[in-house]
């Protein structure tokens, strides 16, 4: 599943309750799947399969690590809750809940990490709670944080004992 594919998928269908976003004579149409309360805005898909975050006045593609600000308060929430309500949310629309896969679950982590303490510790949360780290997030703590979370510190012995095993 790919960019590619979501695009295929909502082209085929014919009954979505398209939303409109428009400015400086752009019109881009998008399908609201989750909203985030605290914003007032929501994280949906646009026609060209790009995930976005739309709120009144303004919306973001989610494909630039600097525009994860937005879906920040995302990770107050435990991560099964997040998942389940994106299920639910495509779900609603008719949308095949394969679709998530392709949310970028670790460039929301990365710019957390990146960002003020509390959202590296709703990270944390994430962590804890079974989001598996990778090596781009483990480098990150250490660099940027000089700690490394119990969880990463788990998954990166795992990883050493599977490497290590004969």
């Amino acid at each position: 599943m790919n960019k590619n594919s979501i695009k295929a998928i909502l082209k085929k269908n014919k009954t979505m309750d398209w939303k409109y976003f428009e400015k400086d004579q752009i019109s881009i149409r998008w399908l609201p799947i989750v909203k985030i309360e605290e914003t007032e805005g929501y994280v949906g898909l646009s026609t060209e399969g790009d995930w976005v975050f739309v709120k009144k006045g303004g919306m973001k593609i989610l494909n630039n690590i600097d525009n994860f600000f937005v879906i920040h308060p995302l990770l107050k929430q435990k991560r099964t809750q997040v998942i389940q309500r994106f299920i639910t949310g495509l779900n609603n629309l008719g949308l095949t809940e394969v679709i998530i896969k392709t949310f970028p679950f670790d460039e929301l982590i990365m710019s957390a990490i990146n960002d003020k303490p509390q959202w590296v510790n709703q990270v944390i949360n994430w962590l804890n709670d079974g989001y598996p780290p990778n090596d781009m997030i483990a480098q990150a703590f250490s660099k940027k944080r000089g700690t490394i979370p119990s969880a990463i510190r788990r998954w990166q012995n795992d990883r050493i004992e599977k490497i290590i095993r004969v």
